[in-house]
């Protein structure tokens, strides 16, 4: 049977996300469908590729060596259509979102994507990361735009970064836990605790690990994750106490699932910053669409 572009297309967001759901929605897949065509390309190669638990998928040895050629596939694709698309008017854009802020923002760009009236027809792609390589992935113009996590003096200068919010890093718990019932809570609470935290790249972990440091606090056990969608994962389990995000968990207080409490101390605001290339290479009629679609989010 021969192997098809899709499947590597697949492992490649999946490796990207560590995650089905999340490449699933990425994809415009259902869950199911990524995890069929990750069990079918496994049958081309005799050892593990991947590893799936309650956390996500984790690739394996033999992965790790197959991804860069999966997404070099994925990248030719996406390259491709590109290039096919550019004499019929149509534009396409990549926005690059923090996985932070996904379930707060990505319903509301598509929404923008639909009611945008042009002769020329857009294409969305939205893409996420950590804020860090989302910067990196700006200034190489592998993407047009992203919205992120970070203090205006952490952008280089060959970025424009615009202001776009704050929020305030709050404690999740189930809502049973007596944190729960609090209104505000102090970091102190997580001396001796179980503490949840996404990968050391991101913004969140990197707030919360220097905090405890400055504070003297030493949790009982941290554990890292890949993502806030795996915090919450854990935290549902009943891990431990994990650090998000109010707007990344909105649906599941509004769901009576899950509580997050604000950490009452000073220095724990997160900016939302969207950024650009100051030497962008768009046009400008796709420079307009992509303000059309970042404004009044």
């Amino acid at each position: 049977m021969p192997l098809r572009a899709e499947y590597l297309i697949t492992f490649c967001k999946v490796a990207d996300l560590r995650s089905v759901s999340a490449a699933a929605d990425a994809l415009g897949l259902s869950q199911p469908a990524v995890s069929k065509q990750l069990a079918v390309l496994q049958n081309y190669y005799p050892d593990p590729l991947y590893e799936r638990d309650a956390h996500g998928v984790h690739l394996t040895p033999a992965g790790e060596a197959l991804k860069p050629y999966a997404c070099a596939v994925s990248k030719a694709m996406h390259d491709a259509k590109l290039f096919l698309k550019k004499d019929s008017g149509a534009l396409s854009l990549t926005i690059g979102l923090s996985h932070h802020l996904v379930t707060r923002l990505t319903a509301a760009i598509l929404k923008k994507e639909n009611a945008y009236t042009s002769p020329y027809p857009i294409t969305v792609h939205l893409v996420e990361g950590y804020s860090a390589p989302l910067r990196q992935d700006v200034i190489q113009h592998t993407i047009d735009a992203a919205l992120i996590l970070a203090e205006p003096t952490d952008i280089e200068p060959s970025l424009n970064a615009s202001y776009y919010g704050q929020e305030t890093l709050s404690l999740l718990v189930k809502t049973d836990d007596p944190i729960a019932k609090e209104t505000t809570i102090s970091i102190k609470t997580l001396q001796g605790e179980t503490l949840i935290l996404p990968a050391a790249s991101s913004s969140v972990y990197k707030r919360i690990q220097t905090a405890l440091r400055s504070a003297g606090l030493h949790p009982e056990r941290i554990l890292e994750v890949s993502g806030p969608a795996a915090v919450r994962s854990a935290v549902i389990a009943g891990l431990g106490i994990g650090v998000t995000l109010p707007s990344f968990i909105k649906a599941d207080e509004d769901a009576g699932l899950l509580k997050s409490v604000p950490i009452k101390e000073p220095g724990f605001t997160l900016t939302t910053l969207k950024i650009m290339h100051k030497q962008t290479k768009l046009e400008s009629r796709k420079f307009a669409a992509l303000e059309f679609l970042l404004s009044d989010l």
